[in-house]
């Protein structure tokens, strides 16, 4: 099965140019859609327009030369190498040099030009245009989740993290929309975080009911899987499923799952999900994205734990500090309730000792009443103080009892 390619012919000659076609015709590993130029100028606005797999390039045009032609070329692209192949009708060797210098990938010289030799040169900057591209994929992707993982390191924005990772991938795919999609505990669910392309319709905050994800594709997110849809027509999707993804417009998917490891449970919990739409045409995953989003998914389940593990110390500060509160407001009441009984204690018991004999029964056993109020009321402080240091710790125990509503109300 051949490899259909785009080539550009930059030549003033069209004897040349139909050389050039007859020799690649016979390529049995690729076709080739050939477009033609027979200036400089022309040629430079085509590329723009086609960005051909590989252009083969006359030295002397009438316009300009072809080292011109490689500098302007140069400025259409952010590539250091060009996807070109220098001709001319004599070889020069520092022709060469300079060709290569400008970005050139080869130079052939027309007089020694056969068949084998256009169409392995073609090849050989095919290949190499497809190695660059791979490369650049995966030192983006390692750059990716390089600054998504310094991101949750330096920072405890939840939001700021799931944007700038939806933005990223976005950007770096190519697609129409990425999104970071919440459940809730009956598999409902909120998207929190949005990259969306120009044109097509916002689903931050939306909520989703769908029982797609109760039903056929749950199990599967929560074992791990990826799910890859190329076209959303001929998925075989449900029908509430299907009504969803085409009112944002969606014709095809890839889905990765995000995982939490919380309070050291041995199956990790489906938190959410990490999706990819393209909503202008069907379109193939391939393993390499599919491995992007798994790669991200996981540091983004980091950064969610981080963030729940941030706001459950929060809370647990603000739970302190208002068990601080209350108890230096119980101390402040306390001390005070117990001044005013120990200091009238002290005052009867004084009283006894020192005029035990001048007073009367009734005064001595109104003495001793009194000292008897004033210790229970004490020892009802006490109580309630440990009733106290059991809410800190914890350990209270409710114990439901009947009561006649209208005779507490009454009393």
């Amino acid at each position: 099965m051949t490899d259909l390619r785009t080539l550009l012919i930059v030549d003033d000659c069209a004897e040349d140019r139909k050389i050039y076609r007859r020799y690649l015709a016979k390529d049995p590993h690729h076709t080739y859609e050939i477009v033609e130029a027979n200036s400089a100028e022309n040629g430079l606005a085509l590329y723009q327009k086609i960005r051909s797999d590989v252009v083969l390039l006359d030295f002397c045009l009438p316009d300009m030369t072809g080292l011109e032609f490689l500098e302007q070329l140069q400025q259409q692209v952010t590539e250091t190498s060009l996807p070109v192949i220098m001709l001319t009708g004599q070889g020069d060797e520092a022709i060469a040099v300079q060709a290569m210098k400008r970005g050139a990938q080869d130079y052939l010289v027309k007089t020694y030009l056969k068949p084998d030799s256009l169409q392995l040169a073609v090849r050989n900057v095919i290949r190499q245009a497809h190695l660059q591209a791979q490369l650049h994929k995966t030192q983006e992707r390692q750059r990716l989740i390089a600054l998504t993982a310094l991101q949750i390191r330096q920072s405890l924005n939840l939001s700021q993290i799931l944007n700038r990772a939806t933005e990223e991938l976005q950007r770096l795919l190519q697609c129409d929309r990425v999104v970071v999609y919440q459940f809730a505990p009956d598999r409902s669910g909120t998207i929190v975080a949005e990259s969306v392309a120009e044109g097509w319709t916002s689903a931050l905050d939306v909520t989703i009911e769908d029982t797609f994800f109760q039903n056929s594709s749950g199990p599967l997110y929560a074992e791990g899987q990826a799910l890859t849809v190329p076209n959303v027509d001929s998925a075989g999707l449900s029908a509430c499923h299907l009504d969803l993804l085409k009112q944002f417009e969606v014709k095809a998917k890839l889905g990765v799952p995000i995982l939490l490891n919380t309070n050291g449970d041995a199956i990790p919990q489906l938190w959410g999900l990490l999706i990819a739409h393209q909503c202008s045409a069907e379109r193939q995953w391939p393993p390499d994205e599919v491995e992007l989003f798994s790669e991200l998914s996981v540091q983004l389940a980091i950064a969610i734990q981080q963030a729940e593990l941030l706001a459950q110390t929060q809370t647990a500060l603000a739970k302190e500090k208002e068990l601080n509160h209350f108890r230096s407001q119980i101390i402040a009441t306390v001390s005070h309730e117990y001044r005013t009984p120990l200091a009238s204690i002290l005052a009867a018991a004084s009283t006894l000792e020192q005029h035990y004999a001048h007073l009367d029964e009734s005064k001595r056993t109104s003495l001793v009443q009194m000292i008897q109020q004033r210790t229970r009321h004490l020892s009802g402080l006490v109580d309630d103080m440990l009733i106290v240091k059991q809410l800190e710790l914890d350990k209270t125990k409710v114990r439901r009892l009947p009561i006649d509503l209208l005779l507490f109300l009454n009393a």
